[in-house]
């Protein structure tokens, strides 16, 4: 617990029972009862709890995970279901359940459940099956996770060790779910509704989690905690480098094919945000592509980002082969912004 002179000192109060995550509404803390489903409240803008002042998940008889609010209103995250309640002014108990507002989902994990622009984002299972990322639409859910990223993520040796947070940049929201075990982070764009993977590059050139393990939007400043060592840094638009660690962006492709016919690929055009590397600094980008659909990989071929001031320039590729089916793969890093705006296939149809 906070205390006004910024130290911590243990809990005493015989009324709290611990809590897997902790929010905030109307001057009310909000806690789950761990092990069980209940849920309880502190007293009005106090740090402080009343043992009566308690409910219990009523909608369906599974453990409570995690309680969030959104737009005032209360979520309660269970093992396979979720239902929300709102402050209703209560004189025992401040909070009822709305009726109706039911959500056929519950929570992996309560270290999933993030809040942004009015929507909780978080990891969920229910009695079918698990791993779909939901987030929360008025008072039901909806689907952001896509197939591809499902599949991936039951592939995972375990799920339940997630946590995820949202942070703002570019005015795009990016929710970041990272799972350690797996060593993967992956997130949603919300403003694109579409997914990346952000990784960290190691030394012997291998691809590991991002190093964010907590975020926070303080001061001005985009905070992340690194949780190999400890540290905190802010991360900048105009920093190019993970603490002076190279970042290496990597773009794949749809599969290219012509009904099972061979194509000839003449040449691969890539218009990338030319002309901005500094004197001095590596420029490489490099391609390769794949006639196995993704299963395996031919050799990198390099090129030139170009010299700084060169706004003119785009990269090529030339006499790259045939096949059948083929799948490009770009990857780059340079201290410096950069940006890829796209991509040209220049192809000849051979014979079936």
């Amino acid at each position: 617990l906070l205390l006004a002179d910024n130290t911590f000192t243990t809990i005493s109060d015989p009324a709290f029972y611990g809590s897997s995550r902790i929010d905030l509404v109307d001057g009310f803390f909000l806690l789950n009862r761990p092990d069980t489903r209940e849920w309880y409240i502190s007293l009005v803008n106090q740090a402080a709890l009343d043992p009566l002042d308690f409910a219990t998940k009523s909608g369906w008889p599974d453990k409570l995970v995690a309680v969030a609010a959104t737009k005032r209103n209360v979520f309660l995250f269970g093992a396979q279901t979720t239902e929300v309640w709102t402050n209703t002014g209560g004189a025992d108990f401040p909070f009822s359940r709305l009726s109706g507002a039911f959500i056929q989902f519950g929570c992996v994990t309560a270290n999933s459940v993030a809040e942004a622009d009015g929507s909780l984002y978080w990891l969920s299972t229910s009695k079918e099956g698990h791993a779909m990322v939901l987030r929360t639409a008025s008072y039901d859910r909806e689907r952001i996770s896509t197939f591809a990223i499902e599949q991936e993520l039951q592939t995972y040796a375990r799920i339940d060790d997630a946590f995820g947070f949202v942070q703002q940049m570019f005015g795009h929201y990016w929710y970041v779910l990272t799972f350690p075990t797996a060593n993967k982070t992956w997130v949603y764009d919300v403003a694109t509704g579409e997914w990346h993977e952000r990784l960290y590059l190691e030394e012997d050139g291998t691809f590991s989690r991002h190093r964010a393990s907590c975020f926070a939007f303080w001061n001005g400043r985009q905070i992340v905690g690194d949780y190999a060592s400890g540290k905190l840094y802010e991360m900048r638009a105009d920093v190019f480098t993970d603490n002076g660690n190279e970042i290496r962006r990597v773009r794949s492709f749809p599969h290219m094919t012509d009904s099972g016919n061979r194509m000839y690929y003449r040449s691969f055009q890539a218009a990338m945000e030319p002309g901005t590397v500094p004197e001095g600094e590596p420029n490489e980008i490099r391609l390769r592509y794949s006639d196995t659909k993704g299963l395996s990989w031919g050799g990198y071929v390099s090129a030139s980002l170009g010299a700084r001031g060169d706004h003119y320039k785009d990269v090529y590729w030339t006499r790259l082969g045939s096949a059948r089916s083929r799948v490009f793969e770009l990857s780059w890093s340079a201290n410096c912004n950069t940006a890829l705006s796209g991509a040209y296939v220049r192809v000849d149809p051979g014979a079936s």
